[in-house]
Parts: structure tokens; C-alpha cells; sequence
């Protein structure tokens, strides 16, 4: 069962080799076919979802294109209702108009009555002045003196200066008259030269009640009465035009006045009397107060006319804005038009291609259905005969199946077998899971003691650290105090001295007592002074230690100032180390713009390398149409030719009708080959547009992009600019950096090393595997082989026996021959078990060699990372302090983005508006030029049609006069081509009537669409009124955001300034850190000398430390008791873990050996896994060529039986040999030949009939 993929073939006759082959070749050939066909079939279905993605976007395309048509006509009607709504006003405004100018004309009568009232006043007085002065004469008398003279002078008098002051004003009125009534003649003037509708604009803005229109009118003539002088003011009755002609009265009366004063002074007898003037005062009182009144009425009117002025003003401002925003409204819908015609264009030009795609896609369904049937026809033909052949092999299937059966059984058997051994092997590998399970539980006990033992230890040494401490500062303490012993010892052995002196002194002074007496007296005062000045320096001691003090707290105040101004400006080193590590990274953002520009450019640069791919396609398009158009115009020259010839034959009346049919067939020709024409020259047309739109697009992202690297250029400039200065400060940092990588490169060199050396290691282990593999599979196949040979010795037996019985008691030689072989077997299965136990000792050497370079490797890889969190720290350090610096001016340059790209969309979709209105004005166009195109076209067909009734006539009767002539014989054949050319010339009338129909449907559909685009171009219109208020309130809006913009460059440019103040601070602080070590030096001086004074001091008062002493003993007593506990508990724990190290060497070790063990048990699974999937695959594959092989089967078979009878008589005739000759051993190594042969064949046999 186990033999090779191509060792069945080996035993096979011929023939079934050539079928074999047959089959395999033909095997191949479907193969192929197959994969083909799913190329074919892919490479369709990847055009089908192409041209389907090509659809979908036409789609979204045109979807998109019918919302802007949407977007355009509500645009559209809302400029129509802005528009309805100025018309209206504009006529509201008109009936205005109409209204101030029927109340002009009625100021204009009012002027005039009172015109005439005035003149009829003025003839009034001019008689009564000339009766007065006449009365005056004939009354002049010298019978009047007296009281009553004197009165009636004093009044004359007043009445003379009040008519002098009255003349002098008219005469300045008169003047002003003049002029006036000279401007009234000029406006009158212009204002009939205008037009109604200016009359109408300016009177718009108006007030509409009665009052000030009248006082319009009369400013246009009453002008004067804006002055300002009082004189003018209080004479406004000389304003009237019938005051110029009084002015011979007033001198008259003047001069009759004069006359009166002059007679009494020359004849004081002439008098006048009372009775007789006061008629004449009562009338000039009455008069008097008419002019008063008509004064006050024309202030009145003045103060009026200045309201309606002022309102006039302010109407003719509103008037001009108004006209403004309608000229900016009629600009905005003259772009709607144009976008809406451009958007027309786009959705037939979109509907063309879907068209055209739709056009493509049903071509390729056609290819694909029809490449779908040609498949569907071979497989069906090679299905035929399959089946014919699945039928040959189905007869030699049915007598296999009870093989079939029997191997299944078999190999059923071997699959439980290799289950059981596998369950046994899962069970091994579970109970060795659960041992590791444990062992790992132990390891985690003894690292968590592993762990609180660490704890202990961390304590003992931080007491252990502390009592040291704490020793070496007694030890420090105790030599101090020791010094100061042997000071105090030195002066002890003084005093010792002197008092053996004083004690010979004392010896030799008993004698003298009386004189020594006298001594000690004057030595006990001398010893009470001594005391005063011990208590004196004493307290000058204490003073001095208290001065001390205050000093050293003065030198820790500065010190702790000194330490604060050094942070700080440590601080703010770091701020500007993350100020360069911003300005840095934004570098890197920008080099990363610069780079994705390059991209962009690239890119654009490759879709114009495209597009000029497609124009030259567009060229070679263009080339094939006109030939293509040349071909058919050389048709139609034939057809006309043809035509000509067909005329030119001698028809009779009947052949008129065929004649026409004819016409009709070849101008239906003309007019589709024209049409043909016409739609590629639009095609090319289209094309061609979309080559030109393209290049745009192209040239304008080009120019953006142009636009956009340049200010990326400037502002990289502008930031290297201020990273070079901060980039030299950062050196420092960079050469540590540096440091450090030279270190961590050392590092990975060493891990490089160990790594090549691990991997030579594995490559040996691996290399020694494999000779492992190799030998196990080595010693299966011998077992396997020992197995079969020990079984056929078996069968071998059991069939010689009944035959050689006889002669194998005769032959113990040949028994002899037998055992041999299992002797040499025993033999070399002692040397490879051997081989495998040096194998296993050496596997295990180099398994612990690996681990020692694994415990290696790991202390390298704590200590590269090490280095590597220290490198990790400093960057992180370096890139906080980018990040801070450039917070700020990147938060600066995003609103200024923002507020850009606001600007740009605001200014996007004003232009998108423009080009949608631009591109609906020019489908417009566009449809208006077709109609008319159209039109003209129908006039020229049906004048074409008209002359060709004319030529038929015409042909008609030459044909009646031909037809006399010819022959009666031709006459018959002719009549049946004629009558046929007739029917032709029938269908094509038929043809041209229902082109006919069609093109009066088509006018009807254009005047439709002509209403359409009327409609469309009113809410056009109307968009444009609401597009000019968006702009309006756009410009408003962009003026707010200039203002933002120039707001927020003030802002950068005084957070610039900040920044460059900053810098100086800090440059500034800098110096003042210098100067402040400077001083901090100088202070460190000042403290030594200050601590060598007190240890000056310290030395004198040794003495009265000697008390310290006895407690410095026991400290130190107490200190030694300590440190030796300490000790012992340390022994204590070292013995404690070099116990826990040697349980865990142990655990680590049997780990070790669970994990072999684990590695061997998987290789063991893994293998037995592998082999029974080989096996399963041998089998599968056994089945199938089994399959193949079933209809040579019996043929073999027989061929096997032959063979096995021959080999049979073989070896019935060596054994005869054997039992005759005495070369034994040759005839013994040609039964062994013999049988492994039979063997063999018996076998094949075995595996043919499974």
C-alpha cells in the first residue's frame, strides 16, 4: 500500500501505459481549456464591473447634475418673485409719479390766481396813490396851523422813512427776482427735456402727501427764501412778480411826501386836514397787514420746501443704490443663465455617454454570451465523451467494488490502530501539560517568595545602609572626640608636671608656711578674677556661636534663592529645547507637504502624459472618420451615377412611378449616410471638448499646486530661518544623543554576534535533527521491511512444507541460512541504538550550551534596553519641547487656514453659481441655433423633394417619347423592372411621409422646449435677483472676515514681538544665571572660611565636650550590638537564598527536561499526524489511479499467474538442484532472488485486487 506516486506503473503492460498517458495528456488539455475559459470568463466579468463602475459614476454623475438643475431653478424662481416684486414697485413708484405731477399742475394754477390777485392790488394802489396826491394839491390850504400840523408832520415823517426803508428792500428784491425767474427758465427747461420715468425715479423716494409736492413746486421757484440774512427774512412780500411794477408809485409818493415837508418850511400856512387822510391810512393799514400775511405765508412755505429738499436728497440716494443692486442682480442672472446653459450641456453630454456605454455593455454581453455558448457547446461534446467512457469503466467498477471493500476494511483497521497509538500519545502530552501546570504553580510560589525575600533583603539593606551611616558619622564624631582626648591627655601630662613641681614646692614650703599663707590669700583673689574672665569669654563665646548662626541662616536664605533662580532657568531651557523640537517637527510636516506635492505634480504630470495619449487616439479617430466620411462620399457619387444611368434609359409612362421609388430609396441613403456623419463629427466634437476641459482642469491644478509649493517654500524658509538659530543650542544634546547611539550600536554589534552565533547553533541542532529524522525513518522502513520478509517466510512455510518436508529433515544447512540473517539484524540493531544514545548525549550538550547563550543574550537585551529607555527619555524631553513651542503658532495658522479656506469657498461658490448660469444661457443658445438649424433643414428637404417630382416629370415624359420608339419585344421586361423600381419608389414616399410626421413632431418638440427654456430663463432671472443679495451679504461677509484676518495678523505679529521680548528675557536671564554662580561662588568661599572659623572655635571648647564622651562609648557600644545582629540576619537570609537558587536551579532544570520531553511528544504527534495524512493522501490517491487502471486489471492478472507458475517450477527445479549439485551457496542466493521476486508480485497482486 505504501509505494511510490510513480512505481505502480512499473509492472503494466504496454498498452495500458498508452492509455494512461491518453488519459493524462487529455487531463492536461482540460486543464488548460479550463483555465482559460476562467481567465476568459474573469476578464469578462472584470470588463462587466468596470463598465458597470463607468455606469454608476455616469449616474451618480448625472444625479448630481440634476440636483444643480434643481438647485438652479429654485434659484431660478426665487430671482423671478424678487423680480415680480421690483416690478411692482417700479409701478407703484410710477402712479406716484403720476400723482405729483397732476399736483403740480395744480400748484401751477394756484401760482397764477395768485399771480393775478397780486397784479389786480398792484393797479389798486397806483390809483389810490394818484387820487392821494392829487387830493393833497387841491387841499393845500394855509388855513391849517397850529397842533394839528405838528401831529400830522410827526406822522408823515414816519410813514416817509417806513416807505424809504420798503424802496430800498424792493430794489434788493427786484434784483433777486431776476435771477431767480432766470434759473426757474432753465430748470423749467430741463425738466420737460427728461423723461417721465427720471421724473418718476426722483419723485420715488418722496413722501406722497399733498403738501410736499406743492412746496416742491414752489422751491423750484422760490429758491431766494433758503437765505440767511435778517433782510430777507422779514421782506418776503417783495418776492411776487407785480412788486418790480411799483416801484414809480413808491416814487411818486416819495416825492409827494417830500413835497408836503418841504411846503411848510418855505409857506407855513399850507395844511392839510385829518378827516380828510384817514380813509387813506385805513387802506395802507389794510394793506400793510395783507402783506404781513402773505409774508408769513410764504415763510411757511419756505420752511417746507426745505423738508421736501431733504427728502428729495435722501430719495435720489435710495434711488442710486437701488439701481446699483438692480444692475448687480441683472449680472448675477445673466451668470445663472450661463451655468444653467452649462449644465444642460454637461447632462447631454452625460446622457451621450451613458449611450455610448450602454452600446459597449450590450457588445460585450453579446461577446460573453456568445463565448458562454461556444463553452457550454465543448463541454457538452467532451461530456459525450466522457460519459461514453465513464460507461466503458463503470463494467470493470462494479467487479472492483468488492476490492474496494476488503482495503476499506483494512485500512480502517490501520486508522484505529494510529488513533489508539494517538489518543495514547494525547494522553501522554496531557499528563505531562498538567506536570508542567504544576510546576509552573511552584515556580510562581517560589518567585513570590522569591519576591518577599527581595522585599526583606531591600530592608535590611536600607538598615544596613542607615547603620552605616550612622557609624561612619560617630566614627567621624569619635576621631574628633579623639583628637580632643589627646589635646586634653597632652595638657593633663602638663598639669601633672606642674603638680610634681607644686608638690616639691609644698615639700620645701612647710617650712614657710606663714609666708605661703600670706601667698595663698593673694593667689584666691588672683583665682576669683580668673573666674570673672573665664565667665566673660564665655559669654563673648556664646555671642560670637549666636552671630555665627544668624550668618549661616543668611547664607541658606541666599543658597535657597540661588536654587530657585536656577530652576527656573532650567525651566526655561526646557521650554525652548520644546520650542526647537516643535519648530522641528514642523519642518518634518512640512518637508511631508513638499514631498506629497511632488506626489500630486508627478501624478499630474502622468494624467497629462495620458491625455496626450488620448488626443492622439482623438487624431487617429478623427483620420478614420474622414476616410471613412471619403468612402461614403464615393457611395453616393456611385449612387448618383447610378441614378443618372437609370434616368437615362428609355422607360414607358409606367416606369415614372419606379423612377420615384428609386429617388426616394437612394435620397433615404443620403440622409442616413449624412446622419452617420453627423453624429461622429459630433462625437469628435465631444471628445474634443472633453480633451480641451481636461487640459483646463490640468493647467489650473498645476497653477494651484504652482501657487500652493511656492508659499510651502516661503514658510519652510521662514521656519529653517528660525530653527538655524535654535538648532545650534540643541548641538549639545545631539552630541549626548550621538554618545548614546555609539553605545547602543555596540550594543546590537554584540547581540549581532551572539545572534550568529545562535543561529549557527540552531542550524548544527537542526542539521542533527535531521540526521535523526533520517535514521528513524531509516529503521521503520527496515522494520517495515523485516515485518513483510518475517510474513512471507510465513506463507513461504505453510506452502513448502506439504512439498519439501522430506527434504528440509535432509538439509539442516538451509536452516542454518536462515537464522543468519536475523543474527546480522540483532547486530545492527545494537550499533543504531548506540548511534542514537551518542546522538541523545550530544543533543543534550548542545541544549545546554544553547541555554547558557540564552541567559547571555538576555542580560544583553536588559541592558539594551536600558539604553534604550534612556535614549527614549531624552527624546521624549526633546519632543516636549518641540510640542510647546510650536502650540501656539500652529494654532495661529490654523484659524488663518480656516479662515482662507472659508474666503475660498465662499469665493468657489459664487464662481460655481456664474459658470452654472453662463452654461445654462449657452444650452439656450445652443437649442435656439439647432431650431433654427433644423428649420432650414426642412426647407431644403422639402425644396429637394419639389425638384424631384419636377425631374420625375419631366423623365416621365422623355420616357413616353422614348417609349414609341423602342421595341415591343423590350417593352414586356421593362414594364416588370419598372413595375418593380415603382414599388420602391412607393415604400421610400411611404419612408419620407412618416420623416415627414416626424419632423413636424420634432418643431412641435422644440417650440415646447423653446417655452421651456423661456420659463428657465425668467427663473433665471429671478436666481440672479437672489444670487446679487447672496453677494450682497457675501461681500459683507468677506469684509467681516478681512477684518478678522487683518485682526489676527495683528495678533501674530504681536505674539511675534512677544516671542522676540521672550528671547531677550531670556538671554537677559541667562547672564543673570551667570551672574548668580558668580555670586554663589563667591558665597561657597565666604561659607568655608566661615566653617574653618568654626572649627577653630570647635577646637576650644574641646573641653567641655568631655562629658560627650562617655555617651559617645555608649552609643558606639550600642552601635556594635546592632551591626552584629544585623550581620547575623543577613548571614541568615544568604543562607536562605542560596537555598531558594539551588530549588530553583532544580525547577529549572526539570522545566527543562518537561519541555524536552513535551518537544519530543509534539515532534512524536506531529509526525504520526503527518504520516496518517500521508498516508490518507496515498490512499485518495491510490483510489484514483486504481480507477484508471481498472480495465487492465485482468490482463495482469493473468500475466502475474503466469509468471508465479514459471517462477513455482523454478524453484521446484533449483531445489532439485540443491539436492543434486554442490554449489549450494549460488543456488540459495537465486532462491532468495527468486522469492523476493514472487514476493514482490504477490504484493502487486494484493494491492490490484484492492
Amino acid at each position: 500500500m505504501s509505494w511510490a506516486v510513480e512505481e505502480w506503473k512499473d509492472g503494466l503492460p504496454g498498452r495500458a501505459l498508452q492509455k494512461i498517458t491518453e488519459m493524462e495528456t487529455q487531463l492536461e488539455k482540460l486543464r488548460k481549456e479550463q483555465r482559460q475559459r476562467q481567465l476568459h470568463i474573469d476578464t469578462v466579468e472584470a470588463a462587466c464591473e468596470k463598465q458597470k463602475q463607468k455606469v454608476e459614476e455616469a449616474k451618480s454623475e448625472i444625479s448630481a447634475l440634476k440636483r444643480e438643475n434643481q438647485s438652479l431653478m429654485d434659484a431660478c424662481d426665487s430671482l423671478q418673485a424678487a423680480r415680480q416684486k421690483l416690478s411692482h414697485e417700479l409701478q407703484q413708484r410710477e402712479t406716484q409719479a403720476n400723482c405729483l405731477d397732476g399736483q403740480l399742475t395744480s400748484a401751477r394754477l394756484h401760482t397764477d390766481k395768485i399771480e393775478q390777485e397780486l397784479k389786480r392790488c398792484k393797479n389798486e394802489l397806483e390809483c389810490r396813490s394818484s387820487v392821494s396826491s392829487s387830493e393833497l394839491q387841491s387841499f393845500s390850504t394855509p388855513h391849517h396851523k397850529g397842533a394839528k400840523r405838528n401831529t400830522s408832520d410827526d406822522k408823515f415823517e414816519q410813514l416817509y422813512e417806513k416807505y424809504s426803508t420798503e424802496v430800498a428792500e424792493r430794489k434788493n428784491l427786484e434784483n433777486e427776482l431776476k435771477v431767480l425767474q432766470i434759473k426757474l427758465v432753465s430748470q423749467t427747461q430741463a425738466a420737460t427735456s427728461t423723461s417721465r420715468q427720471a421724473i418718476g425715479r426722483q419723485q420715488a423716494s418722496s413722501s406722497v402727501f399733498p403738501w410736499q409736492k406743492q412746496n416742491t413746486t414752489m422751491q423750484a421757484r422760490c429758491g431766494l427764501f433758503t437765505g440767511d440774512t435778517p433782510l430777507k427774512r422779514t421782506s418776503t412780500s417783495s418776492v411776487f412778480p407785480w412788486e418790480n411794477e411799483p416801484v414809480s408809485a413808491t416814487k411818486r409818493c416819495g416825492s409827494a411826501l417830500s413835497s408836503l415837508e418841504v411846503v411848510p418850511s418855505k409857506r407855513g400856512s399850507f395844511t392839510v386836514p385829518v378827516a380828510d387822510k384817514q380813509p387813506y391810512f385805513n387802506e395802507e393799514r389794510e394793506l400793510e397787514q395783507r402783506v404781513h400775511n402773505q409774508e408769513m405765508e410764504l415763510e411757511s412755505y419756505a420752511s417746507k420746501l426745505n423738508v421736501a429738499m431733504g427728502q428729495l436728497d435722501s430719495a435720489r440716494t435710495e434711488l442710486v443704490e437701488k439701481e446699483q443692486s438692480l444692475l448687480k442682480s441683472q449680472n448675477a442672472l445673466s451668470r445663472l443663465n450661463i451655468q444653467h446653459e452649462q449644465a444642460v450641456a454637461k447632462v447631454t453630454a452625460l446622457e451621450q455617454k451613458l449611450k455610448h456605454v450602454a452600446e459597449e455593455m450590450n457588445c460585450q454581453r453579446q461577446n460573453a454570451e456568445s463565448a458562454r455558448l461556444a463553452a457550454e457547446q465543448r463541454l457538452k461534446d467532451k461530456e459525450r465523451e466522457q460519459q461514453e467512457e465513464v460507461a466503458r469503466l463503470e463494467h470493470n467498477i462494479n467487479s472492483l467494488d468488492q476490492q474496494l471493500s476488503q482495503t476499506k476494511t483494512k485500512l480502517g483497521q490501520e486508522l484505529q490502530h494510529t488513533k489508539n497509538e494517538h489518543n495514547a500519545l494525547q494522553a501522554e502530552f496531557d499528563k505531562a501539560l498538567l506536570q508542567k501546570q504544576l510546576q509552573e504553580k511552584e515556580v510562581q510560589e517560589l518567585k513570590q517568595v522569591l519576591q518577599k525575600a527581595n522585599g526583606n533583603v531591600k530592608l535590611h539593606q536600607d538598615m544596613t545602609k542607615d547603620a552605616k551611616c550612622s557609624l561612619e558619622e560617630a566614627t567621624k564624631e569619635k576621631n574628633n572626640l579623639s583628637c580632643n582626648l589627646e589635646q586634653s591627655a597632652h595638657r593633663v601630662r602638663k598639669f601633672e608636671d606642674d603638680m610634681k613641681n607644686l608638690k616639691q614646692e609644698l615639700y620645701d614650703s612647710q617650712r614657710l608656711q606663714e609666708d605661703l599663707q600670706r601667698k595663698v590669700v593673694s593667689q584666691e583673689t588672683e583665682v576669683e578674677n580668673l573666674k570673672s574672665k573665664l565667665e566673660k569669654q564665655s559669654k563673648s563665646l556664646n555671642g560670637n556661636v549666636d552671630n555665627l548662626k544668624i550668618i549661616i541662616s543668611d547664607l541658606e536664605k541666599k543658597r535657597d534663592i540661588s536654587l530657585a533662580a536656577v530652576k527656573k532657568n532650567e525651566l526655561e531651557m526646557e521650554k525652548v529645547h520644546f520650542k526647537l523640537s516643535a519648530s522641528t517637527t514642523e519642518n518634518e510636516d512640512l518637508k511631508n507637504k513638499l514631498c506629497h506635492m511632488a506626489s500630486e505634480c508627478s501624478s499630474l504630470e502622468d494624467e497629462k502624459a495620458s491625455l496626450i495619449q488620448l488626443k492622439k487616439e482623438m487624431s487617429d479617430n478623427l483620420n478614420k472618420l474622414k476616410l471613412e466620411r471619403d468612402g461614403l462620399s464615393e457611395k453616393v457619387h456611385d449612387l448618383e451615377a447610378q441614378m443618372e444611368q437609370t434616368l437615362s434609359a428609355p422607360l414607358e409612362k409606367q416606369n415614372t412611378d419606379v423612377l420615384e421609388q428609386e429617388n426616394k430609396i437612394i435620397k433615404t441613403q443620403l440622409c442616413e449616410l449624412k446622419q452617420a456623419l453627423d453624429n461622429k463629427c459630433l462625437k469628435n466634437t465631444t471628445l474634443k471638448e472633453k480633451v480641451w476641459a481636461l487640459q483646463e482642469e490640468l493647467e489650473e491644478s498645476v497653477k494651484k499646486q504652482g501657487t500652493g509649493i511656492i508659499e510651502l517654500t516661503k514658510s519652510s524658509t521662514q521656519f529653517s530661518e528660525k530653527v538655524a538659530g535654535l538648532e545650534h543650542q540643541l548641538n549639545f544634546e545631539k552630541n549626548a544623543n550621538a554618545e548614546l547611539k555609539e553605545e547602543t550600536a555596540g550594543l546590537e554589534r554584540q547581540l549581532t554576534n551572539i545572534n550568529n552565533l545562535m543561529k549557527s547553533k540552531e542550524h548544527l541542532f537542526e542539521s542533527k535533527e535531521a540526521e535523526l529524522k533520517v535514521i528513524k525513518d531509516a529503521l521503520l522502513k527496515i522494520v517495515e521491511e523485516l515485518e513483510k520478509a518475517h510474513w512471507t517466510l510465513f506463507e513461504e512455510k505453510g506452502n513448502t512444507n506439504e512439498e519439501f518436508g522430506h527434504k528440509m529433515l535432509d538439509t539442516p544447512e538451509q536452516n542454518l541460512s536462515t537464522i543468519e540473517p536475523s543474527v546480522r539484524l540483532m547486530h545492527y540493531f545494537t550499533i543504531l541504538r548506540e548511534h542514537l544514545l551518542t546522538l541523545q548525549s550530544s543533543l543534550i550538550a548542545h541544549k545546554q550550551t544553547c541555554s547558557e547563550l540564552e541567559i547571555k543574550y538576555e542580560s544583553q537585551l536588559l541592558e539594551m534596553s536600558k539604553a534604550e529607555v534612556q535614549t527614549l527619555e531624552m527624546s521624549a524631553l526633546y519632543t516636549k519641547l518641540q510640542h510647546e513651542f510650536y502650540k501656539n503658532t500652529s494654532k495661529m495658522e490654523e484659524d488663518l487656514n480656516e479662515q482662507a479656506t472659508q474666503l475660498e469657498n465662499i469665493k468657489k461658490v459664487l464662481e460655481e453659481k456664474n459658470t452654472n448660469l453662463n452654461d445654462i444661457s449657452k444650452k439656450l443658445e445652443d437649442t435656439q441655433a439647432n431650431l433654427v438649424l433644423q428649420q432650414e433643414r426642412n426647407t431644403i428637404l422639402q425644396l429637394d423633394l419639389e425638384e424631384a417630382h419636377h425631374n420625375l416629370i419631366m423623365k416621365s415624359k422623355q420616357l413616353e417619347g422614348y417609349a414609341t420608339q423602342s421595341k415591343e419585344s423590350d417593352r414586356e421586361s421593362q414594364c416588370n423592372e419598372l413595375q418593380e423600381d415603382v414599388r420602391e419608389l412607393q415604400a421610400q414616399n411611404v419612408t419620407l411621409q412618416q420623416e415627414k410626421e416626424q419632423l413636424l413632431k420634432l418643431q412641435d418638440e422644440n417650440e415646447a422646449l423653446i417655452n421651456n427654456f423661456k420659463s428657465q430663463l425668467q427663473q433665471a432671472e429671478h436666481y440672479s435677483l437672489q444670487t446679487k443679495k447672496q453677494a450682497s451679504k457675501a461681500e459683507k461677509e468677506l469684509a467681516n472676515l478681512q477684518e478678522q484676518y487683518m485682526t489676527s495678523v495683528e495678533k501674530q505679529r504681536k505674539l511675534e514681538y512677544m516671542l522676540s521680548e521672550q528671547d531677550k528675557e531670556l538671554t537677559s536671564k541667562i547672564l543673570e544665571i551667570a551672574q548668580v554662580k558668580d555670586n554663589s561662588h563667591e558665597a561657597l568661599e565666604q561659607l568655608m572660611s566661615a566653617i574653618k572659623q568654626l572649627e577653630e572655635s570647635k577646637c576650644e571648647l574641646v573641653e567641655k565636650l568631655k562629658q560627650a564622651e562617655l555617651q559617645d562609648n555608649t552609643n558606639n557600644n550600642k552601635i556594635a550590638y546592632l551591626m552584629a545582629e544585623a550581620e547575623s540576619e543577613v548571614k541568615q537570609f544568604n543562607e536562605e537564598m542560596t537555598m531558594l537558587n539551588c530549588r530553583l536551579s532544580d525547577v529549572q532544570e526539570d522545566n527543562q527536561a518537561l519541555r524536552l520531553s513535551n518537544q519530543n511528544l509534539e515532534q512524536k504527534i506531529c509526525e504520526n499526524e503527518q504520516h496518517l495524512e500521508s498516508r490518507e493522501e496515498k490512499i485518495s490517491g491510490n483510489l484514483e489511479m486504481l480507477q484508471m487502471d481498472l480495465e487492465d486489471k485482468d490482463v495482469n492478472l493473468e500475466l502475474y499467474e503466469s509468471q508465479i507458475k514459471q517462477l513455482k517450477d523454478t524453484i521446484e527445479s533449483l531445489d532439485n538442484r540443491l539436492s543434486e549439485n554442490e554449489d549450494v551457496d549460488k543456488v540459495r542466493q537465486e532462491l532468495e532472488e527468486i522469492r523476493v521476486h514472487c514476493d514482490a508480485l504477490s504484493s502487486q497482486l494484493l494491492e490490484s485486487q484492492a
